[in-house]
């Protein structure tokens, strides 16, 4: 009994370390910490020392500066741990960075001398970090405004106007709009749910999960997995999937496919000018990517593998038709670093491309949210106080 008490012990402390140090690992290891990591370990990688090496100076560097229980020294010892057994190390890699700066290492490990590809890396996640704030405070206020003013309609239709004195409200166009606003709230408040549910699970795993096939998360499953194959699961499954690449072209919902794709294309430019082969880079791009990412890789190592033809599989229906003409000048007749530089120019150009195209939907959407939003308050007021006018003249 002692002993099975000793090993439930055991068991639990296990768990809470893991808890806390997945806790930590959220909290204190976001994209600027490992931006910095990746910063400082490519610091020491650049004078040509092994991986094993680099890793235990970055260690010894932040265990001097925050201490040995910080998290990210355990990150790093569970990375010199695997780097120096060999097993497990690409998996730490997915499990604790995002996936371009898990590309990045491999990248690092293959380039011998100029680590510069690195840091240019580390400088996309950068520019995506720094346009992702940007759309988000962009979008905060006029997205508030226009709440209000739903709210506002919602408040003037089903509690303001009821308490006004009288046996019958006015009949005006503002007394009308709020108390239909109310009713339509009202009834149908389960499909404006499941509307703002569905937004948030896209935004959250949606988008990394929903592949353009009809398939879902990492093993690929589909309909036919669950109630077998008939007509109704095969519908569903290509319904899944044209909804799905329509969304893709929706914004904001097409930007991560955007992003992605200039991931794509800056990975792959730069791996190949470290010497590495096609598939095997595709193979490494797509071990760090969500399973919407591998569903392209796959088509591309498998486009390669039979010596089709890069107009026929290279980056379709991920890469945007502008830019899939810049790609075309680079799919014949170059050599493999014109090809590769060609990737990342017009990966570079596409970051410029999507900037703009981000900056005219947000100026949209906040003309809208501002009007639309100002419009119902005012509407709301104008109820209020047609029908408090409407009461005096009863009296």
């Amino acid at each position: 009994r002692i002993e099975a008490w000793r090993m439930i012990s055991n068991n639990l402390k296990s768990k809470f370390k893991d808890a806390l140090f997945h806790w930590k690992l959220k909290a204190d290891f976001k994209k600027p910490q490992q931006i910095d990591f990746i910063k400082q370990l490519n610091s020491y990688l650049v004078s040509n020392i092994g991986m094993v090496e680099a890793l235990t100076s970055t260690r010894e560097q932040y265990a001097a500066t925050y201490g040995k229980k910080h998290v990210i020294v355990q990150i790093t010892d569970n990375l010199i741990k695997a780097s120096s057994t060999g097993l497990g190390f690409n998996k730490l890699m997915a499990k604790y960075f995002d996936p371009i700066i898990a590309v990045g290492f491999e990248l690092a490990k293959q380039v011998s001398g100029d680590k510069s590809a690195v840091l240019n890396i580390v400088d996309l996640v950068e520019q995506e970090a720094m346009l992702k704030r940007t759309l988000v405070t962009s979008l905060a206020m006029p997205g508030f405004v226009l709440c209000l003013g739903i709210g506002a309609q919602y408040v003037v239709g089903g509690y303001i106007l009821p308490m006004v004195p009288g046996k019958t409200l006015p009949d005006t166009p503002e007394v009308n709009f709020s108390l239909s606003v109310y009713s339509i709230l009202s009834s149908y408040w389960p499909v404006a749910l499941t509307f703002f549910c569905f937004v948030f699970w896209m935004f959250a795993q949606g988008q990394a999960n929903w592949m353009p096939n009809g398939s879902f998360g990492k093993n690929a499953k589909r309909i036919e997995d669950y109630i077998g194959v008939n007509s109704l699961s095969l519908h569903i499954t290509k319904w899944l999937s044209n909804f799905r690449k329509k969304l893709d072209t929706v914004w904001p919902f097409s930007i991560y496919r955007e992003f992605w794709s200039i991931r794509l294309l800056r990975l792959l430019g730069y791996l190949k000018l470290a010497d590495v082969e096609d598939i095997e880079a595709l193979k490494v791009i797509g071990n760090f990517s969500p399973p919407y990412i591998q569903y392209f890789t796959k088509q591309m190592i498998r486009g390669t593998g039979i010596g089709s033809e890069k107009k026929d599989y290279f980056g379709k229906e991920l890469v945007s038709d502008t830019q899939m003409i810049r790609l075309r000048r680079y799919f014949e007749n170059v050599d493999n670093e014109t090809f590769a530089k060609g990737l990342v120019e017009v990966s570079k150009n596409a970051e410029i491309d999507l900037k703009l195209q981000n900056g005219k939907y947000i100026t949209k959407f906040q003309m809208t949210g501002f009007f639309l939003g100002i419009i119902l308050v005012f509407l709301g007021l104008g109820g209020v106080l047609d029908a408090l006018a409407g009461y005096q003249n009863n009296l």
